[in-house]
C-alpha cells in the first residue's frame, strides 16, 4: 500500500507540472491509489517471497488491471477516467505493455502520468540522495545511495542517538527495522556540527 501512496503523491506532482486540470489530476491520484487493488490479496505474499514468480503469479500480475477495473465497477465507479487509469497503467507507448498492448495516443493520459510516477520512484526512490533523515534508533544521517527497493535507501549516519557527531561514518541499511527512517529533516534540523568531509571527501568542507 505504501507504494501506491507514494505513486499517488508523485502522480499529482507530475500531472500538475504538465498543466493538467483538476479532473485529470484527480483521476491520476485515485488511479494510483487503487492501481493494485486487483491483486491486493496476494501482493504482500509475492513481495515477501524470495523465489522466482510462478506461472500462476505471473498470470495474476498481468490480469490485475482488468481485475481492478471489475472491482471499481462493482463499487459503483461509473466515470471512465479512473478505471481507464487502472486498466492502462502498464501500457507502453510502443505497444509492449499489458493487458491490451495499447500504444501511443490510445493510452489514457492519467495512466501515462501514473506510469511516469512509478518510473520516477524506481529511479530516484522515495528518499532522494542527499536528504537528511532521522532513523528509528535516533541517529541522523544522509541518504547516499539507493537500497534494495525504492523505500529503503542506504543512509550514512553522522550523528549518534544522543546527538553527538560521530567520529566515523556508519553505513545503515534502512531495510533493517532498527535502522528504518523515522522522519525527513531539513538542513537546520540536521545541522549539529558533523563533518561533511567524512561523507563526501575533503572538498565538501572547503
Amino acid at each position: 500500500m505504501r507504494h501506491c501512496i507514494d505513486t499517488a503523491v508523485v502522480a499529482q506532482l507530475v500531472a500538475r507540472a504538465l498543466g493538467q486540470g483538476g479532473t485529470a489530476v484527480l483521476a491520476a491520484t485515485v488511479g494510483a491509489l487503487t492501481m493494485n487493488v486487483g491483486m491486493l490479496a496476494q501482493q504482500e505474499r509475492m513481495q515477501a517471497s524470495q523465489s522466482p514468480l510462478s506461472e500462476a503469479d505471473s498470470a495474476l500480475i498481468r490480469a490485475h488491471p482488468a481485475a481492478g477495473v471489475a472491482l471499481l465497477r462493482q463499487a459503483g465507479i461509473d466515470q471512465p477516467a479512473w478505471p481507464d487509469c487502472v486498466l492502462m497503467q502498464h501500457e507502453q507507448d510502443d505497444g509492449s505493455g499489458y493487458p491490451a498492448g495499447c500504444a501511443g495516443a490510445h493510452i489514457a493520459q492519467p495512466a501515462r502520468v501514473v506510469g511516469l510516477a512509478a518510473v520516477f520512484i524506481r529511479a530516484l526512490g522515495t528518499h532522494p540522495i542527499g536528504i537528511f533523515v532521522r532513523l528509528l534508533n535516533g541517529e541522523i544521517g544522509v541518504v547516499t545511495r539507493k537500497g534494495v527497493n525504492s523505500t529503503t535507501p542506504i543512509v550514512d549516519a553522522l550523528v549518534g542517538p544522543r546527538g553527538a557527531p560521530l567520529e566515523v561514518v556508519i553505513r545503515r541499511d534502512t531495510q533493517r527495522p532498527n535502522h528504518a527512517i523515522r522522519e525527513v529533516l531539513n538542513a537546520s534540523q540536521a545541522a549539529v556540527g558533523f563533518r561533511l568531509d567524512l561523507l563526501w571527501g575533503r572538498l565538501a568542507s572547503a
